[in-house]
Formats: structure tokens, sequence, C-alpha cells
């Protein structure tokens, strides 16, 4: 049970590695509000390129992240549940 300083947060090392950046959940997530890539990085304000490397296995910045989170309209958290689990509602507008 290590604590490790990083970026102002202390957190247990072995939550960290439950954290992780999905590329499956982000391509599940586009699958289903059937956002192409394309329009995905028109609205986040991205390259095309660049959600192809995050959709195969990249991880964007914090960022890009939240910029993506907020075009396909879910939380941050959304990126890091396992891909089938089920999505919160999404946002009223």
């Amino acid at each position: 049970m290590l604590l490790r300083r990083s970026a102002f947060v202390l957190f247990r090392s072995d939550a960290v590695a439950a954290l992780r950046f999905s590329s499956a959940r982000l391509r599940e997530l586009c699958t289903q509000r059937g956002v192409t890539a394309s329009r995905l990085a028109a609205d986040a304000g991205c390259s095309v390129s660049s959600i192809y490397k995050w959709r195969r296995s990249r991880t964007p910045s914090a960022d890009a992240l939240a910029a993506v989170a907020h075009a396909l309209d879910v939380p941050l958290e959304a990126f890091f549940a396992p891909a089938g689990a089920q999505l919160p509602s999404r946002k009223a507008a």
C-alpha cells in the first residue's frame, strides 16, 4: 500500500492500475452514439489522426480527453470503465 505523489495527488499504486484509459471503451462510446472519428475530431477540436491513435492504443492528454468527453457528452470516468459497462445517462441539455 505504497502512496506515491504525482501531480499533487496521493493515490494507491494498485488503484492507478485499475484506472487506465481504455481505447476499447472509446470505440464503444463512439459506436453507441453513432459518432465517426471525423465528427468526433471536429467536435473535440483535435485531428482525426489523434482520434484514430486513441482508438487503437494511445492515451490522450488530460485536456484532449476532457474535450472528447465533452464532445461525446459523457463523464471522464466513462473512458476508464470496462467495455460493456453501463454508461451513466446522458446529461440533460
